[in-house]
């Protein structure tokens, strides 16, 4: 009866020995399981700068300046309308007066009052209003010597001087070829490439010549 009792208790020990011994083999494996499982932690710097970069905006692109401001008073010999300045320029052609139909050009100091309205190419801002007129100035000679040798003393009439292209500029409306009616002694009516260039102070409703066309 002894020898059965102590061999009971022989595998009793023994069982709980293996348990034992199985927990302690598994844990590792389970410990090794949960670090693969887990996610490094992130620091608050690196979890900003990612936030960061998915909501950035898209940088917006700068806005065109503004063009400096051209003053109230008219324009220097400025004509009432587009047809008066059309009607001064055949009256001048019509006795090939040169320095009458300067007169209805904008002038070297009117030009640069408005020359942050007039151009906007960074190319010609950059030479700034004295070189730009200078440019210009030559191109008015050829196209005024032009107008006077191919239209003075014909004896034209004005039907009128209407807009083609348009274009607002900052207290300015520019009238790009504007179109040149007139009829002539013998009563056809005949369209003048005369003036290339017109422009419009806005607040005063005077019109001059900006370029002859050459």
């Amino acid at each position: 009866m002894l020898t059965a009792r102590v061999r009971l208790g022989v595998l009793v020990l023994v069982g709980l020995l293996a348990a034992c011994s199985t927990s302690e083999g598994s844990s590792p494996a389970r410990a090794g399981s949960a670090s693969r499982n887990e996610v490094e932690p992130v620091s608050g710097a690196e979890a900003k700068a990612q936030a960061s970069a998915h909501t950035r905006p898209e940088p917006s692109a700068p806005a065109s300046p503004e063009p400096p401001p051209i003053g109230d008073a008219p324009l220097a010999n400025g004509q009432p309308s587009l047809a008066a300045l059309g009607e001064a320029v055949i009256a001048a052609l019509d006795v090939k007066d040169a320095e009458a139909l300067w007169a209805l050009v904008v002038s070297e100091q009117e030009y640069t009052r408005l020359f942050g309205a007039l151009v906007s190419h960074p190319n010609m801002l950059r030479l700034g209003p004295r070189m730009a007129w200078a440019n210009q100035l030559e191109d008015n000679r050829d196209g005024l010597r032009h107008a006077i040798d191919r239209h003075g003393g014909k004896r034209y009439a004005l039907v009128s001087l209407e807009p083609t292209r348009t274009e607002a500029r900052g207290g300015l409306v520019v009238y790009r070829e504007p179109r040149l009616t007139v009829t002539d002694a013998t009563g056809a009516t005949l369209e003048l490439d005369v003036i290339g260039v017109a422009v419009e102070h806005v607040a005063t409703k005077t019109f001059l010549v900006l370029t002859y066309a050459d």
